[in-house]
C-alpha cells in the first residue's frame, strides 16, 4: 500500500505487533542476517533483510475524531517521495521541518554477544523491525551507547520510518522517551534502513517487572502507576498519540529508587491524527490493549489511550488501582475518564 503522510485519510493498518524480545541475533536471525553488522573495521556493510512472513508497517494517517484537543497538520512529511531519490540529505522532521540527522552505518559498532564473529546482542524483533544494541561516536563526543533500530522496508518507502524519528525528536523535552541520535543514512552498498537512539541502560520491560522479575516495594509500584499517567498526560499534550500503549513497550529503570520510566517504540503513532487497525476477532483478542472500538474499525484516540493504560493498571499489583483501571477499561469510550482525572487519582491514593 502506498504509503503518504502529507495527506489526510484513513488509515488500514496491521494491529501492532505482539513484542517478543530476544537476547542474541541468532535468535533473530530470521528478521536480519546478523553477519553482516561486523563493522569493527570500519567498513562500509550491507545489511541484508530476510523477514520471512512479516507485513509491512501502517500506512496512512486519518484525522482524530476527539473534538476541541488538537489541530489538524498541514503536513506530516517534507521531502516528497521523488525528491527521496533524488537527494542523500532530504529527510526532515515531519513535525518541525528540521533536517533529520544521519549516521554512517560503519560508524557504529554493533555489541557482540561473545567473540563468535556471528553473535550480536537482540534488544528486541517486531513484525517489521529488530532493535541491536551498539555504539556510535557523536559530535566527536566519544562513544555514546545506542539501540539501533533496523527495518525491513528500503529506503525507497521512508516516510514512517522519517515519521517515527521526528515524534521521537520532538518528544524528547518530555524526558520520558529515547533520544533520537539519527537516520542510519543510504549508502550504495544497499543497507536496511534504521533509526539510531539513546540505549536505555540498567532496565527492564514493565511487563518483565510485572511478571515478577524482580520484585519491587509497594510505593515502587506507585511511583510506576504516577509515571504512567504523567508520562501518558505529556505524550498526548504534544498531540502525540501512541495508538501501542503496553508494558512491553515501557522500560523500567531498576537502578533507580523512583524506578524511572521510559516509553519506547513511536512506529505506530501519530500525530493529530487517530489510525484504523482492522483486525479479525483472533487478533483482537491477542491485542487485549486495544480498545474494543479499535478492533470494531474505529480510529485511534485519546480515549483509546485510556484504554490502553486500564490495561496495563490492571496487570499492575496493586488493589488501590483496581477502581481506576476498571473506570479505563469501560467498553463506551465517553464514559472513560480523563487522563487527567487518572493523574489526579494516583497522586491521592500515592
Amino acid at each position: 500500500m502506498e504509503c503518504r503522510y502529507n495527506e489526510v485519510t484513513t488509515t488500514h493498518a496491521q494491529p501492532p505487533a505482539v513484542f517478543s524480545p530476544d537476547t542474541l541475533t541468532s535468535n533473530a536471525a530470521k528478521y536480519l542476517t546478523s553477519k553482516k553488522l561486523d563493522n569493527s573495521s570500519n567498513a562500509l556493510s550491507k545489511i541484508d533483510g530476510a523477514f520471512v512472513g512479516t507485513s509491512p508497517r501502517p500506512s496512512k494517517t486519518a484525522l482524530m475524531v476527539t473534538p476541541g484537543r488538537f489541530s489538524p497538520a498541514s503536513s506530516l512529511f517534507i521531502c516528497g517521495m521523488e525528491e527521496s531519490k533524488k537527494q542523500t540529505h532530504c529527510l526532515v522532521c515531519p513535525i518541525t521541518g528540521s533536517r533529520l540527522p544521519e549516521i554512517r552505518l560503519q560508524d557504529i559498532i554493533f555489541t557482540k554477544v561473545d567473540t563468535r564473529a556471528e553473535e550480536y546482542k537482540c534488544l528486541g524483533t517486531g513484525v517489521t523491525s529488530a532493535v541491536f544494541e551498539g555504539q556510535v561516536v557523536i559530535n566527536n563526543c566519544g562513544l555514546k551507547s545506542v539501540a539501533v533500530k533496523l527495518f525491513k522496508q528500503p529506503f525507497d518507502n521512508l516516510e514512517g520510518i522519517s515519521a517515527e524519528a521526528g515524534l521521537l525528536k520532538m518528544l524528547e523535552q518530555t524526558g520520558i522517551t529515547p533520544k533520537l541520535f539519527g537516520i542510519l543514512q543510504r549508502t550504495s552498498e544497499g543497507n536496511q534502513p534504521g533509526i539510531v537512539q539513546e540505549l536505555i541502560q540498567s532496565s527492564i520491560t514493565l511487563h518483565q517487572l510485572i511478571v515478577g522479575t524482580p520484585f519491587i516495594t509497594k510505593q515502587k509500584w506507585y511511583n510506576i502507576a504516577y509515571q504512567l499517567a504523567f508520562g501518558l498526560k505529556s505524550i498526548n499534550e504534544q498531540g502525540v498519540l501512541i495508538n501501542d500503549l503496553k508494558s512491553d513497550n515501557i522500560l523500567v529503570n531498576i537502578s533507580t529508587d523512583d524506578c524511572r520510566l521510559t516509553f519506547i517504540d513511536m512506529g505506530h503513532a501519530s500525530y493529530m491524527h487517530g489510525k484504523r487497525f482492522p483486525m479479525t476477532t483472533e487478533q483482537a483478542s491477542i491485542c487485549r490493549h486495544l480498545a474494543p472500538e479499535i478492533a470494531n474499525g474505529e480510529e485511534t484516540s485519546e480515549s483509546s489511550e485510556v484504554f490502553a493504560l486500564g490495561v496495563i493498571f490492571k496487570d499492575i499489583p496493586l488493589e488501590e488501582l483496581s477502581f481506576i483501571s476498571h473506570k479505563c477499561l469501560s467498553k463506551i469510550p465517553l464514559l472513560r475518564p480523563s487522563v487527567y482525572d487518572i493523574l489526579n487519582f494516583v497522586e491521592e491514593i500515592m
